[in-house]
């Protein structure tokens, strides 16, 4: 009986836990993940790309399928479309897509598909990550579910131009197809050129159903091209016909450059396979993205080898793209798993939308925008890199390979980064290869050592269009500047004029560093004695009867209208120059002069301030202090100036009044030391004093000013408020000692107004004179060149190189030199002024004030307590007689 009870309430449990069960499985079934999740990918099976992308898609959703702690148990089932490259068919699988339902596709391939298809998938919520479309204009301000895990073309073109710039390559010819993906392109590269002075000379736009004989149509044309550097942005296929053809055309004769882009560098193995075709097309320069070799990668190359069979088991068939693709899905399905975490459920709407092929039923993915949050958010190492998108939808710390074509592999030559530009390989010690940037000046000794050019040539190409234009340049000097010390002339022993000077050395040690030869003739100007105008000098250089213009030559901007000029050689500015009058030291008021007059005032007010302070505390209880009010006032006046002297008499008893006086004597012992030094070296040493002190005391003092005849100064100086009448043009700077020395009493000037290096040398061979200069303008001096030459930025550059090499810094010196003149400074700039001191006077002045304050404090006490016992004293009597 027992144990049929026991058996009933058993029954009885068991089905009770499985009703609660069975109620407690319901609502997580109804919030269980989804079995499967359809992908879609638009290809093109007919490409290289196309099918080696097919290969590495269904390689990574296998992989993705067998991650146990990916997707919480939920499988991808990969939906391929095949649409030829073609618009129309595009447009027609991407509907097919659609109406199943999808919640990311793949692609579209092509850059063409994604602007036909980006606002179809925009509709239905269905974010496109693209492993292929590289068009620059692809954004997702203008297709906000579009995202792509490749470079786009506006960095591959910045890191073409970096190229071309860093080698001094001032023009550039483009081939490329033409529609919207490569105008894109080659508008980027156009604005990347800019900052580097060069640009693009001619483009050719290629239709992509071009046959081969109009293809040589086209290509026999750039043979006259005066610029030698051929930029090639093709489809694949297309860009290896371009390179057989121009092969055959003598386009890579040796001088040539040719540099192409990513996607023709992965697959130019069909070319290299002919040994003799090879031998003609080596030296190529390639840009292709950068993929860091890691342990993800050599697994996935490793298996898509094996997939693709022994046909395509090397060479560059493997494309870099499948890898992107590879990377694609796996950046959708990561974000997949974090979507899932969130949501579980997709969700799914029926809509329509007619159009020419009727009406097409499509789905839209509801929770699309959540997907796509997931995807910009996803962050992971995949097999091309580090994998992070920013809120554009572009990948991020995008890099590139500057890679060369020799010897049948490819040669990696240095890096483009996106955020510090061009990069070239060197090697440490240990063989390591280690980065550093490229100086942006053409030099020989740059860092990339070991690029090929074209037919094997070691010997980088120099600028085409600067060797046809350089047949001679013209180069103007004006012939005066000989009376400046500045060029020289010899004769040698066949009669030939040789010119030296400091412009000279300049202007050829700049020609001597561009990387091309360029020979030059100097045209000297006006008779030599005269001064010759460079405002004339610079309109012939504008109306192009020179090539250049060389000299004292300041840049301004009236002139920066008319002429180019190169980087300043030489630091400039207008300064005055102005005779200096001996100081005498028998002076009436030499003993005033160690100090300066706000020093005697804040002495003087210290002294009366700490007399006050001590007759304060002393005067109620020492006899020195008492006595009549004159005689008081007498006696602390009398007491603070003996303390200059340390011979006071009276006797300070508050242990306040020692105080102050302590710290006033260490004061007066500081001040009277520095009097005595400062007089000392007043009366001893020599002085020189400037006329004026500044360009003001001289434009208000109304003497005449003299200037560098034929220069802009004169018209500078009226420009100031100086009259005509003042204006006094020299001809050279050997008069200006002799018109200084005259003075205006006797018809010479009493300043001279010139730039900086004249200045520099004449003090630094009139010592016997007494000159004063200050600058009180700024500016350079360059080497003036027509509008648009293209000689002013490689000068420019090179002046930059003689700079940092110390090269410039040595012929300035030889030129100019230092001068042996020593000119000591004028009285005025010797004296001791109050902020030698003010610290002192602020110690004693705080010291001063403190001991007032407890002085005063303690008579206060002491009053109210004399007070209270007055008030209590006074209590005590009256109390008794309350009591009566």
């Amino acid at each position: 009986m027992l144990q049929m009870q026991c058996l009933q309430y058993f029954l009885v449990l068991f089905t009770f836990f499985l009703l609660f069960s069975i109620a407690i499985a319901s609502p997580l079934q109804h919030q269980s993940y989804p079995s499967t999740i359809k992908i879609g990918a638009l290809l093109s099976l007919n490409s290289t790309i196309g099918r080696i992308s097919k290969i590495a898609l269904e390689f990574a959703v296998e992989r993705i399928n067998q991650e146990q702690k990916l997707l919480h148990g939920t499988k991808i089932f990969l939906k391929t479309m095949d649409y030829n490259c073609n618009t129309l068919q595009g447009v027609t699988a991407a509907m097919k897509l659609l109406g199943e339902d999808i919640v990311a596709i793949i692609g579209p391939q092509t850059s063409a598909g994604v602007h036909s298809i980006a606002k179809v998938a925009e509709a239905v919520h269905v974010p496109l990550v693209s492993f292929s479309a590289t068009d620059s204009s692809l954004s997702r301000k203008q297709y906000p579910y579009f995202t792509r895990v490749v470079f786009n073309d506006g960095l591959q073109m910045t890191a073409i131009a970096s190229i071309i710039g860093n080698h001094g390559w001032r023009e550039a010819v483009v081939l490329f197809m033409d529609d919207n993906l490569g105008w894109n392109a080659i508008d980027s590269l156009s604005c990347a050129l800019e900052p580097y002075g060069s640009k693009i000379v001619y483009k050719l736009a290629l239709h992509p159903n071009l046959d081969m004989t109009e293809l040589y149509h086209n290509l026999i044309q750039l043979q006259n091209m005066r610029s030698k550097v051929f930029v090639v942005h093709v489809q694949p296929n297309f860009g290896r016909s371009i390179l057989l053809a121009a092969h055959n055309l003598k386009l890579f004769d040796e001088g040539h450059v040719w540099i192409i882009t990513d996607a023709i560098v992965r697959t130019l193995d069909a070319v290299y396979s002919d040994v003799g075709l090879w031998k003609e097309t080596r030296g190529i320069i390639g840009v292709r993205s950068y993929m860091p070799m890691s342990s993800k990668l050599k697994s996935v190359q490793s298996e898509l080898r094996s997939k693709l069979g022994e046909k395509h088991a090397t060479g560059q068939s493997l494309n870099a793209y499948g890898f992107y693709a590879y990377d694609a899905i796996w950046t959708v399905a990561k974000a997949l798993n974090g979507f899932l975490g969130k949501q579980k459920n997709l969700s799914f709407t029926h809509a329509a939308a007619s159009g020419r092929a009727g009406r097409a039923k499509f789905r839209v993915f509801e929770n699309g925008h959540l997907l796509l949050n997931e995807i910009l958010n996803v962050k992971f190492s995949g097999a091309t890199g580090h994998v992070k998108l920013d809120t554009r939808g572009e990948r991020v710390r995008t890099t590139f390979e500057v890679v060369n074509f020799v010897h049948k592999k490819v040669h990696i030559v240095g890096y483009w980064k996106e955020r510090t530009g061009y990069y070239t390989i060197l090697s440490d010690v240990n063989g390591r290869s280690i980065g550093r940037r490229v100086s942006k000046a053409p030099t020989g000794d740059r860092s990339v050592s070991d690029d090929i050019w074209s037919r094997g040539s070691s010997r980088n190409p120099y600028d085409w269009s600067i060797k046809n234009y350089l047949k001679s340049i013209q180069v103007a000097f004006p012939k005066d500047a000989i009376q400046r010390g500045l060029v020289s002339t010899t004769v040698d022993k066949n009669n030939t004029t040789i010119f030296h000077g400091f412009f000279i050395d300049v202007f050829e040690a700049a020609i001597a560093y561009l990387p091309y030869n360029a020979s030059y003739t100097y045209i000297p100007l006006g008779n030599g004695s005269s001064t010759h105008n460079l405002e004339n000098l610079l309109q012939k250089l504008a109306d192009k009867e020179y090539d250049a213009a060389i000299g004292d030559i300041a840049i301004t901007p009236s002139r920066l209208r008319i002429v180019d000029f190169t980087q300043p050689y030489v630091a400039s500015g207008l300064v005055f120059v102005v005779c200096m009058k001996g100081y005498s030291s028998a002076e009436i008021w030499s003993f005033m002069k160690p100090f300066t007059p706000a020093m005697w005032f804040t002495m003087l007010a210290f002294i009366i301030f700490t007399g006050l302070v001590v007759w304060m505390l002393e005067h109620r209880n020492n006899k020195d202090f008492q006595g009549k009010l004159k005689k008081q006032i007498a006696t602390a006046v009398w007491f603070i100036f003996s303390t200059l002297f340390f011979s006071q008499s009276e006797r300070v008893k508050s242990t306040l009044g020692r105080i102050v006086v302590l710290i006033w004597l260490f004061v007066i012992l500081i001040v009277a030391s520095s009097y005595t030094a400062n007089l000392t070296f007043l009366l001893t040493v020599e002085q020189l004093k400037p006329e004026f002190q500044g360009i003001s005391e001289v434009l208000a003092s109304g003497v005449p000013i003299g200037f560098q005849a034929g220069s802009y100064i004169g018209e500078f100086l009226k420009k100031l408020g100086v009259t005509k009448d003042r204006l006094l043009p020299l001809q050279n700077v050997s008069s200006y000692a002799e018109m200084l020395s005259k003075g205006p009493k006797r018809g010479g000037v009493g300043a001279i107004v010139d730039e900086l290096p004249h200045v520099q040398l004449f003090l630094s061979s009139e010592c016997s004179f007494r000159i004063y200069s200050h600058q009180f303008t700024s500016n350079g001096w360059g080497f003036a060149f027509q509008k648009g030459s293209k000689l002013t930025v490689d000068v420019s550059t090179a002046i930059v190189g003689l700079e940092e090499n110390g090269e410039l810094q040595q012929i300035h010196d030889k030129w100019f030199g230092s001068s042996q003149c020593d000119f000591t400074n004028s009285p005025e700039s010797n004296q001791l002024g109050l902020a030698s001191f003010w610290g002192l006077f602020l110690v004693v002045g705080l010291v001063s004030l403190t001991a007032v304050v407890f002085y005063f404090s303690s008579r206060i006490l002491s009053f109210i307590k004399i007070s209270t016992d007055v008030i209590c004293h006074l209590q005590k009597i009256k109390m008794p007689s309350l009591n009566i």
